[in-house]
């Protein structure tokens, strides 16, 4: 498999941070731009500083999608789903924080 050359994979992460502000989800925009959501998913998990608003925009829509479907849950037959979102969305929430102290250590150290 050929990588995908820096200056594509920065146009696909433009188009990424675009369409996540308009609630299109990762696997639309992988799926568009032929790759897979998981290798979108390490893009924006490995992304600089440059790209912390989008790396923000795509936990905080992880976060309310799982939210929203722990809300929308009929019967407690898909409890044991429901408790691994919970999960998720719990390490979504510590990784936020850590992000936000890293960010802030750095700023008062420069």
């Amino acid at each position: 498999m050929n990588p995908t050359p820096i200056n594509c994979k920065q146009l696909i992460l433009e188009d990424a941070k675009e369409r996540a502000l308009k609630d299109h989800t990762l696997e639309q925009i992988a799926f568009s731009h032929g790759i897979t959501r998981r290798t979108l998913n390490k893009w924006l998990i490995s992304m600089d500083e440059e790209h912390r608003e989008l790396r923000q925009l795509w936990v905080d829509n992880m976060l309310t999608r799982a939210k929203e479907e722990i809300d929308n849950v009929k019967d407690n037959f898909p409890l044991e789903n429901t408790n691994s979102k919970s999960r998720a969305a719990s390490w979504c929430t510590e990784r936020r924080e850590q992000n936000k102290q890293g960010h802030s250590q750095r700023e008062n150290s420069s």
